[in-house]
C-alpha cells in the first residue's frame, strides 16, 4: 500500500508522465512490486527516490536540452523516419543512416555518430579492441525484468517435440552473432552435445547449425546457403529483412516459415500468451465495501473455483496502484477516477446503467435546504458539501464552472470551509467532515472511503442535512423521495428549482460510473462475464450494510453495459468534460497562434509524402507542418480528438463519424480548376458510380450473390452509398448474405469482405491485407477499380473519375493496359451505359472530401493550409514538393484530382456540409451496427455525448 504521504506524488507522477509520453505502468512499477517490504522506512525512501529519478526523467524528456545534438544512427528506413519525425520536436537528437548494425559501430567509432541501441551480442561486439564502445543506459521491460530479459525458444501450441527433438526442424533467429536469437540458443545446443561441432580450427560454427536444422533463416549469414532459405528479404542483418530481430523472427514462426523461433521472453504477443485467469481480483475501498466484495466472492463459488477474489485498498488511488500491478484487476470509479485511471494507463470496459436509455449517464446538481434564500451568484462565503475530491458531480463539474466564473483555481476563497474527502488534512475543505463518529483518533476523517460518513453521493447529502454545510453537490438520483420536498435545486441561470426538475436545472450532464482495468481485452471479457452472471447476490444494492451506501457500485445502477473496443478514458468521458478538469488542473495551453500544424498521416506510404512535405515546408528554423503517423483514419481522428494531431482530409462518410466526435470540416477539396478562383464556388462534389466488366451481363437487379470491390469500410462512393441502397432493397445488414464474397479494407479480417483482398503483395505473413491503408493494393478508389481489373471482383463502388484516371495510357503500372471501353456502369432500374454517361446512371451525387480539425483550431488549420497551397499547390510559387501529387501511391493525404483547397464558411455544421440527403442515407445505413466504426460508437455511447 502507498503511505499516504506518497499519494500527491503518485497521482503527479501518473499525470507528468502521461504529458511527458512516459509509462507510469513500466516506470513505475518496480519499487511498487516492493510495497508490502517489512522494512517500511526503507521502502519509502527507495520510493521517493524512484519518485525523484521519474520526475527528473520525465521532465528531462520534455525539456532537457544538451549543448550538443546526439547523432542516433538507425538501421532501416522506419527507424530513420521515427528518428526524423523525433528531431523535428526533439532539436536535441539529429539522425545518421546507415545499413547495418556494424556500420552504426564503425560510424560511431569514427565519431561520425554518437549513439544506437544494440542487444547484447552487439553490446559484446562494440566492446571488443577495435571498437572499444560503452553502454550507458539499459532498456527497461517491466516490473520484473530489471534490465535484464529471457532467451526463450518458441513453438506454436501443439507441437510434439522438445529442445531435444530440433535436429532437422526448421529454425528462425534474430540475427547472426544476436544474444537472444544466436548466441544463446545455439551455445546451449553445443553444450547439450545437440549440434556436434569440433570446433573452430576445422570449420565455423554456422557449418555445424546447417548441419542440425533443416534450414533457417538467420539473418546476416550468407545469402546464399541454408542458413538464409527461409528468410523472406535479403537475409541482412537490417530491416530489409522482413524476419529480422525479435519481431520478426516472431513472425517467421506465425508465418509458418520455421518451427521454432528464438527470440526473447517479452517478443510473443501478450495475447498470445496469456493464460485464461479464472478469477477476477475486485478491489475494494475500506472496510464496508471490503465485506460486501467478500460476500460477493463467497456467492461466486462454482463447485471448488472462486471466480471473484477480493483485494482491499485505503483510497481509489491504492487501488488503481494495485490493478496496475496485477495485484488487483479491477473496480468502478467516477468520471473524476476515470481521468487519474487513464493518466496511469488503465482504460474503461464497462459502464452503470441507471435507466432504460440506450447509454447512461446522470445529471451534476448543486443541492440546497428550501428557504435559505441560496443562488448560485450568492454562493461566496458559503460550506461545502462534496461527494470526494476530484469526483465528477462533487468536485469537478460545479469547481470547473467557478474557476470558469472566477480564474481563480484557489477555492478556499470562494467557500468558507467545507467537507471534500481526500482533501488535505490541514485543508478548510476537511473542517465540515464527520469521520466515522469516533469521538478521539479517527483516522477515517477526511479519508475518501466510506468510512468517512460525509464521502460520496449520500455523504455529500448528508453533509447538508447535518447542517455542516450549505450546499452539496450531487447527482440527480441522491435526495431521498421523502425529502424532496425540503430540498431544492440550484440553476446556473441564477434560479432555484423542484428537486424533480433536474432535466432543466443542472449544472451538467455526464457519463455514469465505470468499471476500469489494464487495456487487456481477454482481461475485459473476462470481468463482463463474471459481472453478467452473478446468481444470488445483488451487486447493486447496499441495503446490508446501511448507513453507508454505494458501496463497490451505484445503489441506483439497474446494470452494467459493455463498452466499444478500444474505449479509453478521453474516449469515454468526451472532450467537453476533459476540457473541464484540465482546466482545473491547468493543463490548458494559452500559448499565441501555433506556428504549426500536425498533420496526420494513415500508414507508410502517407507518411513518407508527410515527412517529405514537412521538410520543405521549414522557413528558416520554423517547421510550418508536422507530421504524426497513425495505422488508420479512425486512430488520426482519435488523435486530433487529443491534440496529438490537428488534421486530416477525409471522404464524406468519414466526415460523418468526425462530426459526431466533435471535430468539423473546415476546407473541401476542389476538383474544378475552374472554380479555384471563385470566392463563393459551390462545394465541390463528385458521382458514386458501381462499375462492372462490359459483356458480363450484369445488372444492378443481379448483383446479389457477386464478387464487390469496395474502397473501405465506412467510405462513401465504396460503402455508405451502395450498401444504403443495398439495406433499403432488402432491409438486411447482414451484407455477407448479399455479396458472395469481396475486398473493403478495415473489415474484420475474417469476413467474407477481407478474402478477395492483396494486401501489398507478400506471399506469406502480409500485414497489411484488408488493412486501410495505401500499403493494401485495393484501398481507395484507384484500389477498388484495380479489384476489378485484376478479376477479384465483379464490381467496383468508385467515384466516377477513376476509370478515366487509371486507363487509356493513364495511371500506374497495373493500369497500363486497361482500356476505358471494357467497363460500363450499371445503376438501379437501368441498363448498363459507357462510363462516360456516369451524370445519367449513378448511385448518388456525393460531397467532395473535406480537411477536419477541432472547432478551437480551425482558424489555424486554414490559415497555414492556404499558406501551404499557395506554395505547393497545382499553381504553387514552390516546385520542390507538390501537395496534390502522389509519387509512391495514388490519393495520398489529397486526392490526386485535387486542384485546389477551399474554405468551408465558418459555423457551418458537418450536417449541412454533407447535405440532407447524405445525412439520411448515414442515418438509414446506421440501423446496422456492423456498418458504425467503433471510433464513432464510442463517440455516441451517452447521451450526454451525442451529437445530432
Amino acid at each position: 500500500m502507498l503511505d499516504s504521504a506518497l499519494k500527491l506524488d503518485f497521482q503527479m507522477l501518473c499525470e507528468m508522465c502521461d504529458q511527458r509520453g512516459v509509462s507510469i505502468a513500466t516506470t513505475f512499477a518496480p519499487a511498487l512490486g516492493n510495497a508490502d517490504s517489512a522494512n517500511t522506512t526503507a521502502r519509502t525512501s527507495s520510493m521517493k527516490t524512484l519518485l525523484l529519478a521519474v520526475l527528473l526523467g520525465c521532465l528531462a524528456a520534455a525539456s532537457a536540452v544538451p549543448a550538443a545534438r546526439i547523432r542516433w544512427c538507425l538501421k532501416s528506413e522506419a527507424e530513420y523516419l521515427k528518428c526524423k519525425r523525433l528531431e523535428l520536436v526533439a532539436p536535441a537528437i539529429s539522425c545518421v543512416r546507415r545499413e547495418s548494425t556494424m556500420e552504426c559501430i564503425v560510424a560511431i567509432t569514427a565519431k561520425l555518430a554518437d549513439a544506437i541501441t544494440l542487444d547484447g551480442g552487439d553490446v559484446y561486439t562494440a566492446g571488443l579492441k577495435n571498437y572499444d564502445l560503452h553502454p550507458i543506459i539499459a532498456e527497461d521491460y517491466g516490473p520484473s525484468s530489471d534490465t535484464c530479459y529471457y532467451a526463450v525458444a518458441v513453438v506454436k501450441k501443439g507441437s510434439s517435440f522438445g529442445i531435444k527433438d530440433l535436429a532437422g526442424k526448421k529454425s528462425c533467429h534474430t540475427g547472426l552473432g544476436k544474444s537472444a536469437g544466436w548466441n544463446i540458443p545455439i551455445g546451449t545446443l553445443l553444450s547439450m552435445d545437440l549440434i556436434k561441432w569440433t570446433g573452430i580450427e576445422d570449420s565455423p560454427v554456422e557449418e555445424a547449425v546447417k548441419n542440425f536444422f533443416h534450414s533457417s533463416c538467420v539473418p546476416g549469414a550468407n545469402a546464399n546457403d541454408k542458413l538464409c532459405q527461409l528468410c523472406k528479404g535479403d537475409c541482412s542483418r537490417s530491416h530489409k529483412e522482413p524476419y529480422y530481430d525479435y519481431a520478426g523472427a516472431f513472425q517467421c514462426l506465425a508465418d509458418g516459415a520455421g518451427e521454432v523461433a528464438f527470440v526473447k521472453h517479452l517478443t510473443v504477443p501478450e495475447q498470445a500468451t496469456s493464460a485464461a485467469p479464472t478469477a477476477i481480483k475486485w478491489c475494494a475501498v475500506g472496510p464496508a465495501e471490503t465485506a460486501k466484495c467478500d460476500t460477493w466472492s463467497i456467492n461466486s463459488i462454482e463447485g471448488e473455483v472462486t471466480n471473484v477474489e477480493c483485494h482491499s485498498a485505503k483510497s481509489v488511488e491504492d487501488c488503481m496502484s494495485m490493478i496496475m500491478r496485477k495485484r488487483a484487476d479491477a473496480m468502478a470509479v467516477d468520471g473524476g477516477q476515470v481521468y487519474t485511471a487513464g493518466k496511469c494507463g488503465l482504460v474503461p470496459v464497462m459502464v452503470e446503467q441507471y435507466d432504460e436509455a440506450p447509454a447512461s449517464s446522470y445529471y451534476a446538481v448543486a443541492v440546497v435546504k428550501k428557504g435559505m434564500g441560496i443562488t448560485w451568484e450568492t454562493l461566496k462565503g458559503k460550506r461545502s458539501c462534496h461527494t470526494g475530491m476530484g469526483r465528477t458531480a462533487g468536485w469537478n463539474i460545479p469547481m470547473g464552472l467557478i474557476h470558469k466564473q472566477t480564474n481563480n483555481c484557489d477555492f478556499t476563497t470562494f467557500f468558507s470551509s467545507g467537507c471534500a474527502p481526500g482533501a488535505e488534512p490541514t485543508s478548510p475543505f476537511c473542517a465540515a467532515c464527520a469521520g466515522s463518529s469516533k469521538s478521539v483518533g479517527d483516522e477515517y476523517k477526511c479519508k475518501p472511503s466510506a468510512e468517512e460518513h460525509y464521502y460520496g453521493y449520500a455523504g455529500a447529502f448528508r453533509c447538508l442535512a447535518d447542517g455542516a454545510g450549505e450546499v452539496a453537490f450531487v447527482k440527480h438520483l441522491t435526495v431521498p423521495e421523502s425529502e424532496k420536498p425540503n430540498y431544492e435545486l440550484l440553476c446556473p441561470d441564477n434560479t432555484r428549482k423542484s428537486i424533480d426538475s433536474y432535466k432543466t436545472c443542472h449544472l451538467a450532464r455526464v457519463p455514469a460510473h465505470a468499471v476500469v482495468s489494464r487495456k487487456d481485452p481477454q482481461m475485459a471479457e473476462l470481468i463482463y462475464n463474471t459481472l453478467t452472471t452473478v446468481r444470488g447476490f445483488n451487486l447493486f444494492s447496499s441495503e446490508d450494510y446501511a448507513p453507508v451506501q454505494n458501496l463497490m457500485f451505484k445503489d441506483s445502477t439497474i446494470r452494467l453495459v459493455k463498452l466499444p473496443p478500444n474505449t479509453d478514458s478521453f474516449l469515454y468521458l468526451g472532450a467537453g468534460y476533459m476540457s473541464i478538469i484540465r482546466s482545473l488542473k491547468r493543463e490548458q495551453a494559452t500559448s499565441a497562434a501555433p506556428t504549426a500544424i500536425k498533420w496526420c498521416a494513415v500508414g507508410p506510404a502517407e507518411t513518407a509524402k508527410c515527412d517529405t512535405w514537412s521538410i520543405n515546408s521549414i522557413e528558416g528554423e520554423v517547421t510550418t507542418v508536422e507530421c504524426q503517423s497513425a495505422k488508420s483514419v479512425e486512430d488520426c481522428m482519435s488523435m486530433i480528438m487529443r491534440k496529438r494531431a490537428d488534421a486530416i482530409a477525409v471522404d464524406g462518410g468519414q466526415v460523418y463519424t468526425a462530426g459526431k466526435c466533435g471535430l468539423v470540416p473546415v476546407m473541401v477539396e476542389q476538383y474544378d480548376e475552374a472554380q479555384c478562383s471563385v470566392s463563393s464556388a459551390p462545394a465541390s462534389s463528385y458521382y458514386a458510380v458501381a462499375v462492372v466488366k462490359k459483356g458480363m451481363g450484369i445488372t444492378w437487379e443481379t448483383l446479389k450473390g457477386k464478387r464487390s470491390c469496395h474502397t473501405g469500410m465506412g467510405r462513401t462512393a465504396g460503402w455508405n452509398i451502395p450498401m444504403g441502397l443495398i439495406h433499403k432493397q432488402t432491409n438486411n445488414c447482414d451484407f455477407t448474405t448479399f455479396f458472395s464474397s469481396g475486398c473493403a479494407p478495415g473489415a474484420e479480417p475474417t469476413s467474407p469482405f477481407c478474402a478477395a483482398c492483396a494486401g501489398s503483395s507478400k506471399s506469406v505473413g502480409d500485414e497489411y491485407k484488408c488493412k486501410p491503408s495505401a500499403e493494401e493494393h485495393y484501398y481507395g478508389y484507384a484500389g477498388a477499380f484495380r479489384c476489378l481489373v485484376e478479376g477479384a471482383g465483379d464490381v467496383a463502388f468508385i467515384k466516377h473519375t477513376i476509370v478515366k484516371e487509371n486507363s487509356d495510357g493513364n495511371g500506374p503500372d497495373w493500369a497500363r493496359n486497361v482500356n476505358s471501353a471494357d467497363y460500363e456502369l450499371i445503376c438501379p432500374n437501368k441498363s448498363p451505359v459507357p462510363v462516360t454517361d456516369f451524370a445519367s446512371c449513378h448511385l448518388a451525387m456525393v460531397p467532395a472530401h473535406a480537411v477536419v480539425t477541432r472547432p478551437e483550431s480551425r482558424g489555424d488549420v486554414v490559415r497555414i493550409l492556404q499558406d501551404q497551397q499557395a506554395k505547393f499547390g497545382t499553381k504553387g510559387t514552390d516546385g520542390r514538393f507538390k501537395l496534390f501529387q502522389s509519387e509512391s501511391g495514388k490519393n495520398l493525404l489529397f486526392k490526386d484530382s485535387t486542384k485546389c483547397l477551399q474554405e468551408i464558411p465558418l459555423g457551418e455544421s458537418f450536417e449541412k456540409f454533407l447535405g440532407a440527403e447524405y445525412m439520411t442515407a448515414m442515418s438509414s445505413l446506421r440501423v446496422c451496427t456492423d456498418s458504425t466504426p467503433d471510433l464513432e460508437k464510442i463517440c455516441t455511447f451517452h447521451s450526454c455525448q451525442q451529437k445530432s
